[in-house]
C-alpha cells in the first residue's frame, strides 16, 4: 500500500476526471465538491469516496498560495547552508500567537500555534518532505503547544 499522494490512484483519477471536464473545489473542512454535479455516476462517487483523502490533498497541493509559498521555501531552502535548514516563513516578523499562522499571518480555523494549511503543505513541498495522505494534516493538528 502508497501513502504518497503522488504514487497514489487518486492521482490518475484526478488527471483523469479534469481531462473529461470535471472540476475540484475543497471546501473547509475536507468537503470535496465536483462539477458538473450531473456527471457524477454512482461508481464515481464511490471512486471519489474511497480516494476522497488523497484527492484533497493533490487539490491542494495545486493551490496558488500553497505554490507561491513552496516557491518561497524553495529558494530559503537554497540559501540555507547545509546541514542547516530554514524556518520557512513566508512573512517576516509575524508574532508567533494563537489562531494566526507563524508563517504567513493568515487566521487558522481554532486557536491553536502553528501553521496553517498553505504553509504547512508547502514547506514539506520546498524540502521534499514525502506527503502522507493518512498523516499529513494529522502531524499539523498535533503541533498544539499549551
Amino acid at each position: 500500500m502508497t501513502t504518497s499522494v503522488f504514487e497514489s490512484q487518486a492521482l490518475t483519477l484526478l488527471d483523469q476526471l479534469k481531462a473529461e471536464g470535471f472540476e475540484f473545489q475543497v471546501a473547509e473542512p475536507d468537503i470535496l465538491r465536483v462539477r458538473p454535479v450531473d456527471r457524477v455516476t454512482p461508481e464515481l462517487r464511490a471512486d471519489l469516496q474511497r480516494h476522497k483523502s488523497a484527492l484533497l490533498m493533490l487539490i491542494r497541493i495545486g493551490d496558488a498560495g500553497v505554490q507561491e509559498r513552496r516557491e518561497l521555501f524553495a529558494r530559503q531552502l537554497a540559501a540555507t547552508p547545509s546541514p542547516q535548514v530554514p524556518l520557512f516563513v513566508y512573512c517576516a516578523y509575524v508574532p508567533y500567537v494563537k489562531g494566526t499562522c507563524f508563517s504567513c499571518r493568515d487566521p487558522l480555523p481554532e486557536p491553536r500555534f502553528g501553521r496553517c494549511w498553505r504553509c504547512s503543505l508547502a514547506w514539506r513541498l520546498a524540502a521534499g518532505v514525502s506527503i502522507d495522505v493518512n498523516l499529513a494534516v494529522a502531524l499539523d493538528a498535533a503541533k498544539v503547544c499549551a
